[in-house]
């Protein structure tokens, strides 16, 4: 299990996806975000712009998203932000050293 987690965050990190190079659709969950709809709801022009890099950019960008891929959406933290990518990935190693 332990090289498996190891793999899996080299995987994260060394990703041609994760430097920009293959670029996905909009966000599934863009609409129903937690993140945007509660935590950024008085702040729309950050909000926007953390869109525009996580949601509509590359994916795997997105710290909230590598998570919810993982274990699923009731795992992200709420107070996770989008470009909190090494919190994401210690969360990650964390549950899957477990």
């Amino acid at each position: 299990m332990r090289d498996s987690a190891y793999a899996y965050l080299f995987s994260l990190i060394h990703s041609p996806t994760s430097k920009g190079i293959i670029t996905m659709a909009s966000c599934e969950c863009i609409v129903m975000c937690p993140f945007f709809n509660d935590q950024m709801d008085g702040m729309p022009e950050i909000a926007e712009k953390l869109k525009e890099k996580y949601c509509l950019g590359s994916n795997v960008d997105c710290a909230r998203y590598l998570i919810r891929q993982q274990f699923g959406a009731q795992a992200v933290p709420g107070d996770l932000f989008p470009n909190d990518k090494k919190a994401a990935l210690r969360l990650i190693h964390d549950k899957l050293s477990a």
